[in-house]
């Protein structure tokens, strides 16, 4: 997009509900055109659960982040090789949408669709699997990766409460001499999972 402001992601966003539906929810980052007043009333108006990453923490949005990740090698390698990039993830976005996912294990298209799409690849129809079988081997391998994620990050379960002091880690730090965390003391006022909010 040449225009990130509210009204030309509205704009956007309504050429996509267009040809798959209003989603239920949206996950977005804290960026100004998703915190305005009037994409709350967008939102609002279409029943859409807005939820927000937490600001410096990409982990939150992991899915996301990998995808990104996954699309700039794809554009690294269309510029080295002096190729049309536009084409070039128009390719690739072929690519992943019929290779089956090692999550689900079943391409994106056919999640979204109920069937496979066509490819260059000779393929065979199969009839599609019940979708809560795809959704529990998906919730499985998902808790599969929290568990490892948990255990390479030595992650413990928090004991933080409400009313509790604690420190806060600097989101920018002024150079490399400065310490992690704030010498400031903060305190809990609310905590919803993982998620805390302080003051």
């Amino acid at each position: 997009m040449d225009d990130t402001l509210t009204s030309a992601t509205t704009t956007e966003l309504m050429i996509i509900f267009s040809r798959y539906g209003i989603p239920e929810s949206l996950k977005a980052d804290n960026g100004p055109q998703f915190t305005s007043e009037d994409f709350l009333a967008f939102c609002e108006e279409y029943d859409i659960r807005l939820v927000h990453s937490i600001p410096y923490w990409p982990q939150m949005n992991g899915e996301v982040e990998r995808q990104n990740r996954s699309i700039l090698k794809r554009l690294r390698i269309a510029q080295e090789l002096d190729k049309d990039w536009r084409k070039e993830l128009r390719q690739y976005l072929l690519i992943y949408h019929t290779a089956n996912h090692t999550t689900t294990g079943k391409p994106p298209s056919e999640l979204m669709f109920g069937r496979r799409i066509r490819t260059k690849l000779p393929s065979i129809s199969k009839a599609s699997e019940q979708y809560d079988v795809v959704r529990e081997r998906d919730a499985i391998e998902k808790e599969r990766g929290k568990l490892y994620a948990d255990k390479k990050r030595r992650a413990k379960p928090s004991g933080l409460q409400v009313g509790d002091r604690v420190l806060a880690k600097r989101t920018r730090k002024g150079n490399k001499l400065c310490a992690d965390f704030s010498p400031e003391t903060f305190e809990v006022v609310q905590r919803s999972g993982a998620d805390v909010t302080i003051s």
